[in-house]
């Protein structure tokens, strides 16, 4: 009688505790995509590693938008800052700048990169 070597990998088990109805509204948005749920975690575990970022898009876009498309216009003009209702003194390619990663719109953040170069290259 002979004895055969067999060789087993335990399977490493992983687990998260989820908000029961957050996780049945995240399934069904996996679903309506074409994902399944582990799918869905696993496409977005990747592109954050890859990108080395973890971005969470924002509910609503268009008021990060309207701002930026405002503020691309008057730094093309030569405005350099603005006050807030408060006061407040805002430079306006800082906030450019923080707003780049808020909008979605291609061709508005291209814009906005051309001209806070612009802005970059008239200063030095």
């Amino acid at each position: 009688m002979s004895i055969q070597k067999v060789k087993c990998l335990a399977k490493l088990l992983k687990s998260f505790r989820f908000n029961p109805q957050l996780y049945n509204d995240f399934k069904e948005v996996a679903s309506a995509g074409g994902c399944t749920t582990t799918g869905a975690f696993e496409r977005f575990m990747t592109l954050c590693v890859e990108g080395d970022a973890l971005v969470f898009p924002e509910v609503s876009c268009e008021g990060f938008e309207a701002e930026a498309q405002v503020l691309v216009d008057w730094l093309s003009k030569g405005k350099r800052f603005y006050r807030t209702k408060s006061g407040v003194e805002i430079n306006i390619s800082g906030r450019l700048v923080e707003l780049l990663p808020k909008v979605r719109d291609v061709a508005l953040r291209s814009k906005m990169g051309e001209v806070l170069k612009n802005f970059v290259s008239i200063i030095e």
